[in-house]
């Protein structure tokens, strides 16, 4: 009996562990399939994902109050069916057309026009809006997919022709305009002048223009130079600088000399508004020093700034800027000077600075939507003798500027002082401001967490920055 159970024992105890291997391997073989199935779906998922935005490129064509049209390229070999768009995340747009063609050899440049009409009108911002988006399917699939429409026209066979940037020299096209090679001059006639298409002055020259001079600049046209710019007038008889419907402005772009401004009027100029450029100054300067005395600036029509001026040493004098759509001055990683100058009504910042190493003497400041003076990103600024009425922030500084002062004087302002960090990548902010005047402001200062403010010798105390940016 013994022998048997025995015998018993040694037959179950390897059959046991040959049938556990068996049923382990059965198991392993069953969720090996599962995770190679999930593997291939996650697969097919991520094909899908990186090549849904491959399907077509959608730009905007044109837009009115009520439609707006896309211009759409289909890159695929599948026809495309659009069910809808949805502008800012929140306005449903239904599509005139719904079917895309697919991408054909015989007319790699087709373009398909698509038009939504708006079920209610649409004041568009100058800047075509960023977060407009289509949603569709293609041929055979079921999947819905979405892309982002670029925010500016298609790149069409007019851009060379209308690319300012790509033009080195139109200054035969002036008859008023004289060119002296021995002596490297442009010179600008005195008299009224019409500039009905781009001035563009290449480097290597001197550009010359006197009193008694009035520019008058068109729609679509403006001035492009590589070159300094000495314009010179007088008090008596300053030069004129006037834009018209929606007239380009003045931009100066690494010029070997400093540029002179004196003695002149420039009133109504915009941005240039061909194939993509993305000035924001009326008046920009980029890389080239430049000396503004007894110049005036009035009521740009288009832009974000009155005057842009970038990486530039910067010197301003006896002058004023009256009107600006948004900023005023704005100086970016500039080095400089801003004296016995004047601003009102500013639609956003009298003077912003980012950057930048400045210094402001004898300076008022009235009305102004935003800030009458801000410093941003790390930049350095010293003022003295400074009068701001009526603005919403008298002085901001922000994002690891430091702000002296001295005569300061803030009245009739939502708030009169702000010093806080608006930017992740930068830090708190100072300001030290001596014999300083705050006067009838809703809100005398503001202090952010770790930045420092200190109004004559008494250092401020944190408080709350709702609504400031």
């Amino acid at each position: 009996m013994i022998k048997h159970t025995t015998l018993n024992r040694l037959f179950w105890i390897p059959l046991f562990w040959i049938t556990l291997m068996i049923v382990s391997l059965i198991i392993g073989i069953f969720i090996n399939r599962l995770l190679i199935n999930r593997w291939f779906s996650d697969q097919v998922m991520i094909t899908r994902n990186s090549v849904q935005q491959t399907h077509f490129i959608a730009y905007y064509h044109h837009k009115t109050t009520t439609k707006l049209v896309l211009a759409i390229k289909n890159i695929s070999d599948q026809p495309i069916t659009l069910q809808s768009a949805t502008l800012d995340a929140t306005v449903t747009l239904v599509p005139q057309e719904t079917i895309i063609p697919a991408y054909s050899e015989q007319n790699p440049d087709r373009l398909t026009l698509v038009t939504f009409n708006l079920s209610m009108p649409i004041s568009w911002p100058e800047n075509l809006p960023l977060t407009l988006q289509l949603h569709y399917t293609i041929q055979n699939d079921t999947i819905p997919y979405s892309i982002d429409v670029h925010p500016w026209r298609f790149l069409d066979k007019n851009f060379l022709g209308l690319d300012w940037i790509r033009k080195r020299n139109t200054l035969a096209s002036f008859s008023w305009i004289t060119v002296n090679e021995k002596k490297n001059t442009v010179t600008i006639q005195p008299g009224t002048w019409r500039i009905t298409s781009p001035l563009i002055i290449p480097r290597g020259y001197s550009v010359i223009c006197k009193e008694n001079t009035t520019l008058i600049i068109e729609k679509g046209a403006g001035i492009l130079s590589y070159s300094p710019l000495f314009f010179e007038g007088s008090s008596t008889h300053p030069i004129y600088i006037k834009g018209e419907d929606h007239a380009a402005g003045i931009i100066i772009i690494d010029a070997d000399k400093e540029s002179l401004f004196r003695h002149v009027n420039i009133r109504n100029l915009g941005v240039p508004n061909h194939a993509h450029w993305g000035i924001t100054g009326a008046v920009t300067v980029y890389q080239s020093d430049i000396r503004f005395i007894h110049t005036q600036f009035e009521s740009n029509q288009s832009g974000d700034d009155g005057v842009n001026i970038i990486r530039s040493a910067v010197s301003i004098k006896h002058s004023r800027f009256m009107g600006a759509l948004s900023d005023s001055l704005d100086l970016d990683f500039c080095t400089g000077t801003i004296t016995h100058t004047h601003f009102q009504n500013s639609g956003n910042d009298a003077i912003d600075l980012s950057g930048s190493d400045i210094t402001i003497n004898t300076v008022t400041i009235k009305g102004s939507g935003d800030k009458a003076i801000s410093a941003g990103e790390k930049t350095k600024l010293s003022l003295q003798d400074i009068h701001i009425s009526h603005a919403y922030v008298g002085i901001a500084s922000k994002d690891l500027s430091v702000v002296t002062g001295n005569g300061v004087v803030i009245e009739k302002s939502h708030i009169g002082i702000a010093v806080f960090q608006k930017k992740p990548e930068y830090g708190a902010a100072q300001a030290f401001l001596q014999n300083t005047t705050l006067v009838t402001n809703e809100t005398p200062y503001i202090v952010e967490k770790n930045s420092i403010l200190t109004i004559n010798r008494d250092t401020k105390k944190e408080g709350t920055l709702e609504g400031l940016q």
